[in-house]
């Protein structure tokens, strides 16, 4: 039995979003182990025919056995899923 834990994120805000603004939300793999992969996200607006960067996120995800808590590799099936994402180099 295995879970994911979050052992490193980092947060840029540049600006706030408003309640009706409809936001745009990237999200690209940018590394991949047997124990854990991280991801960078955009969050972003268009208005006005403008894009605007609202945060920039980057966050490392390791998996880890629910028993003792220590670092597990990934189940097949999610490294085989995550592998197959185009992820940058």
């Amino acid at each position: 039995q295995v879970a994911f834990t979050i052992p490193a994120l980092r947060i840029q805000y540049f600006r706030p979003a408003r309640l009706d603004d409809v936001i745009d939300i990237q999200t690209v793999l940018v590394k991949l182990t047997g124990v854990r992969f991280a991801f960078e996200q955009t969050i972003a607006i268009y208005q006005n025919n403008q894009h605007s960067i609202l945060a920039r996120l980057e966050t490392e995800v390791a998996c880890i056995h629910t028993v003792n808590f220590k670092p597990t590799r990934l189940p097949k099936l999610w490294y085989e899923i995550l592998n197959s994402i185009n992820h940058k180099p």
